[in-house]
């Protein structure tokens, strides 16, 4: 009876871990995607902030903003180029 026991909490703590393991592998997989659409958005309010500064003509704004289009667009790039088959595609 003991030797049952034994096995009976070796297995659900192995089926605890497994499910575990599941709800984080879940979980990455999401925020994969989310990381991306972070990238994504942060792109978009830079490129529309440049073209704000552009009609304010304020050069030296535009100029930072256009920087910070490239940064946003590398990464939401790097971050595709590397999640690519491991993310939830919405």
């Amino acid at each position: 009876m003991v030797a049952y026991q034994v096995y009976r909490v070796n297995w659900l703590r192995a089926k605890a871990r497994c499910d575990r393991w599941g709800e984080e592998l879940k979980l990455v997989t999401h925020e994969m995607s989310w990381v991306v659409l972070w990238f994504q958005h942060q792109r978009l309010v830079w490129e529309e902030r440049a073209e704000n500064s552009n009609r304010a003509g304020k050069p030296g704004h535009r100029i930072y903003a256009f920087k910070q289009v490239d940064l946003w667009q590398r990464l939401e790039s790097r971050a595709r180029r590397q999640f690519l088959g491991k993310m939830v595609v919405n």
